[in-house]
């Protein structure tokens, strides 16, 4: 039963003002014993994976590695604020879905918010919810402002739509519902670098606000990239640590800092002489592991693009949509949508343009236009569309494969439903055994996951949507089909993710992008999507890259793609601007690594974390000497309360107060 207290009486909050007053009753003494007795919360004593209380949460989905597993245990010993700063690609998620699951076992959270870049909120969604359990939503702007309204047990959202929501006056009811928040995670915390020494990043600032105000009882901080190129970056990690904790910062003022550490005011160079108290000083807060120290088996990866002939009518559907996007007739929003649609198929454009119609009488007319010239008409007034030139090249994939392995499997990946029906279709017209995977059918997908897992395999291949593959583990094959690419690079790392996984069996993995030759489809997407597939040699590199060429939001990427498309269906060279696009990645690409080993060289291994920290005895703990109900019920006594039961039900009572108020409680047997 939860009752609301009033606040403390301002003239016993501090002793050193005025002594506490002495029990008036022996009921009073009682009570002031029972009060500290039930606020005393349960110690967190941690040595091993045994000592975990969640693991039956999620123990069915996750197979935490060992340094996931050493994290959360860092984590308990290091409460209430830690920094984990391990390399990429070692399943930070899962990290903090673990840390998460065993502070909400140990029921000292309830609700967590979750700041990450927009990119990775669908990744955080998918993984609390399907390898943890735990009712997530994740959202920005408005649909941050619903979930704060749910009874979501984790709220994922943007830094951006934070600073908007928790400036001063910004937002009062958001800011009021941060009370319903335990904990903070913030991945890509190296976004609050820029604090000191003459920072202006307004998220950042509202970021340290809130912590300072102490809003959350516990916060984990998520980096691979802690320091970039200037001293200044960890200081101000640290010091959002550090108020969190309530702590001064260790480094001290930022004058300090700068005049002991740093060999100028730019931060770039550590001050000769300091590098080993500054490394000290760190080791307290930041626990890393690097990729070497894992010791993880992670496939390699190739990348194929494979160019589709289209047939004369899908050229024909081809110049025929590019004039109706060219022509600006359509909003920005609605053309993406029909230009990913056309490059799925023939059967996902006539559907796509259905459905937008009514708001837009253009589709409808390229529609009917579409329909008009077909080859030949159906029977019975359906439309039946030739077979696509992307079909058909997957068909001869899938023959070369099977001719070449007996053992083969296949995972062919599609954002579109009526693309997967099409696919399955044909597969099936050519005997191989074929499952499907997507959403609003956990049956089907089951029993396709089974055939598809057995050895030998009595399902080849797995036709899969985007929806559907949420938290499914495909590793038994290691050839993965895009017969379409998503405009959000992070979409397709995910179904990359469900066959190139941290211990499987295959030493690579091999990723084939079907594209319709001679379109924007090769030419610049299949293009912009290889070269970031081959950049990431890791699940995890693609978020460093993207951020740091500013293409770290999913509309910033796919407003890049359509900018670079409708330039070159206006006759403008858009091939420049794709060229510098990708040469820009492979610097970032370049530089990442430097900071990489920057960071090794100026931090050291920061593993000391891992190895230390409070390791408290395992003491049996005496039951309070009073029962919750007796202290509750003795508590309303003495605050004059009248004590009704409620007829006919043994477990309901009525508190009445001096004042008349009610107070309804059920007590459980």
């Amino acid at each position: 039963m939860l009752i609301s207290m009033p606040e403390p009486n301002p003239q016993y909050a501090r002793t050193d003002e005025q002594e506490l007053l002495p029990a008036t009753s022996a009921l009073h003494w009682d009570l002031h014993v029972a009060a500290h007795e039930w606020d005393l919360a349960e110690p967190i004593v941690m040595e091993s994976a045994e000592d975990f209380r969640s693991t039956a949460s999620w123990r069915e989905r996750v197979q935490p590695y060992a340094h996931q597993v050493q994290n959360l245990i860092t984590f308990c010993r290091r409460l209430p604020v830690t920094l984990l700063a391990d390399d990429v690609g070692l399943g930070k998620t899962i990290s903090a879905g673990l840390i998460l699951s065993e502070l909400i076992a140990r029921k000292r959270v309830t609700r967590a918010l979750v700041l990450a870049p927009k990119l990775l909120l669908p990744q955080w969604d998918e993984e609390m919810t399907t390898k943890f359990g735990l009712r997530t939503i994740a959202g920005s702007a408005s649909e941050f402002d619903d979930a704060l309204e749910s009874d979501a047990q984790v709220v994922v959202t943007t830094y951006e739509t934070a600073r908007n929501r928790f400036e001063d006056g910004a937002n009062p009811n958001a800011i009021a519902a941060l009370a319903s928040f335990d904990m903070l995670i913030l991945d890509e915390a190296h976004r609050l670098r820029n604090l000191y020494p003459d920072g202006d990043v307004r998220f950042a600032q509202v970021v340290r606000r809130l912590l300072e105000e102490r809003r959350f009882r516990f916060v984990l901080m998520l980096t691979a990239t802690p320091m970039q190129n200037r001293l200044w970056d960890l200081y101000s990690l640290i010091d959002c640590m550090t108020v969190a904790r309530g702590h001064k910062n260790p480094f001290g003022t930022p004058a300090q800092f700068e005049r002991t550490y740093c060999v100028d005011h730019s931060g770039r160079s550590i001050r000769p002489g300091t590098e080993k108290r500054f490394r000290e000083i760190l080791a307290q807060y930041v626990a890393r592991t690097r990729r070497d120290d894992a010791k993880l088996v992670f496939p390699e990866r190739t990348v194929r693009l494979e160019k589709a002939d289209l047939t004369p009518f899908e050229r024909d559907v081809y110049a025929k949509t590019e004039r109706l996007i060219g022509s600006k007739k359509i909003p920005k929003l609605a053309a993406i949508s029909v230009l990913q649609a056309m490059c799925s198929s023939v059967d996902a454009l006539h559907e796509q343009l259905g459905n937008m119609t009514a708001k837009n009488p253009a589709c409808g007319a390229l529609r009917t236009e579409i329909e008009r010239s077909l080859p030949t008409q159906s029977a019975g007034g359906a439309v039946r569309f030739p077979l696509g030139g992307k079909i058909e090249a997957l068909r001869q994939l899938i023959k070369k494969l099977s001719a070449a392995r007996s053992d083969w499997r296949v995972v062919v990946f599609t954002g579109r439903r009526v693309t997967q029906a099409r696919i399955v279709e044909e597969l099936l017209a050519d005997g191989y055994t074929v499952g499907t995977i997507r959403g609003g059918d956990p049956k089907g997908n089951q029993e396709s996951l089974e055939g598809f897992r057995e050895n030998p395999p009595t399902v080849r291949v797995i036709v899969s949507t985007d929806a559907g593959a949420e938290g499914v583990n495909l590793q038994s094959a290691n050839v993965l089909v895009n017969i379409d690419l998503p405009w959000n690079p992070m979409k397709v790392e995910q179904r990359i993710g469900r066959i190139q996984r941290l211990g499987s069996k295959h030493g690579a993995v091999e990723i084939l992008n079907i594209v319709a030759k001679g379109t924007f489809d090769e030419h610049l997407v299949g293009s912009l999507m290889v070269k970031l597939q081959t950049i990431a040699q890791t699940v995890g590199d693609i978020e460093a890259v993207l951020e740091s060429t500013n293409l770290d939001d999913e509309d910033s990427f796919e407003t890049s793609i359509f900018n670079l498309i409708m330039r070159s269906l206006l006759g403008q060279d858009a091939e420049a601007a794709r060229t510098q696009m990708e040469s820009s990645w492979s610097e970032a690409k370049s530089t990442l690594a430097q900071q990489e080993r920057s960071i090794d060289e100026t931090l050291g291994r920061l593993d000391a974390l891992h190895s230390v920290g409070a390791r408290l005895p395992d003491l049996a703990r005496s039951p309070p000497t009073m029962t919750a109900r007796a202290f509750v019920e003795g508590a309303l006594r003495a605050e004059r309360c009248k004590v009704v039961a409620v007829e006919g039900d043994a477990d309901r009572f009525d508190y009445v107060t001096s004042a008349g108020a009610l107070i309804r409680a059920t007590w459980r047997r």
